[in-house]
């Protein structure tokens, strides 16, 4: 039996999503974030030191990472389904869209939440000031550019087929699909056409539906 090791409101569910289109039985362990820290318990650490989730467990293999996650389940279960057609071109997005989420493009992500955090952490009055223009100054000289340089390449992409790999949906959408979530919800405001039209489709397949019903909300 495959073990899914969910992080509440986290991008495990990623990982669940793919199991609900593989159509694969899995069960879910699932862990609640700490109430002040929002951090991943301890608990995690004695399925793998790192204690980080996802982490899957295949009959005692232990595998962590979203898209090593996913590429072992594509390579062990998929029978070919949720990938590019073998010898075509659309490997290279796959490929490309498969590792750029977490590569590329996430650590943007996290670090405008750790900053707006920072500004929002309870500092003496007058360090306040200092803290969000430092914040801004990132955001404006940094963070931001790099956002809006993925956003607009992303959009320019999904103008060209349906899905991040082509016509058909596979393995590299679902591993995009927290960024896109991100970037939709928080940071592009729906100003990208293509990508907010993607956002909804992928919100659409009934397999995303049924991992938020068993997994919860992101």
């Amino acid at each position: 039996m495959l073990i899914v090791h969910h992080l509440e409101n986290s991008r495990s569910h990623r990982v669940i999503w793919a199991l609900e289109e593989l159509q694969l039985p899995y069960e879910i362990k699932l862990y609640k974030r700490h109430p002040k820290t929002m951090l991943a318990p301890e608990s995690l650490k004695q399925i793998h030191p790192i204690g980080k989730a996802p982490i899957l467990e295949d009959e005692g293999t232990v595998i962590i990472e979203s898209a090593v996650i996913l590429e072992y389940l594509r390579e062990n279960y998929s029978e070919q389904k949720l990938q590019p057609k073998n010898d075509s071109d659309d490997w290279q997005h796959y490929h490309y869209w498969m590792h750029a989420a977490e590569g590329s493009i996430m650590p943007y992500l996290v670090m405008k939440l750790v900053f707006e955090k920072t500004t929002q952490s309870p500092v003496p009055f007058f360090v306040r000031p200092i803290t969000k223009a430092v914040a801004g100054q990132v955001f404006k000289s940094y963070i931001d550019p790099a956002l809006e340089v993925f956003s607009e390449y992303l959009n320019s992409r999904l103008a060209q087929s349906a899905w991040v790999a082509g016509e058909d949906f596979t393995l590299a959408d679902i591993q995009l699909s927290y960024v896109v979530h991100a970037l939709t919800e928080h940071y592009a405001k729906h100003r990208f056409e293509k990508i907010s039209a993607y956002y909804r489709r992928l919100k659409e397949r009934p397999a995303f539906k049924e991992a938020i019903r068993k997994g919860g909300p992101l």
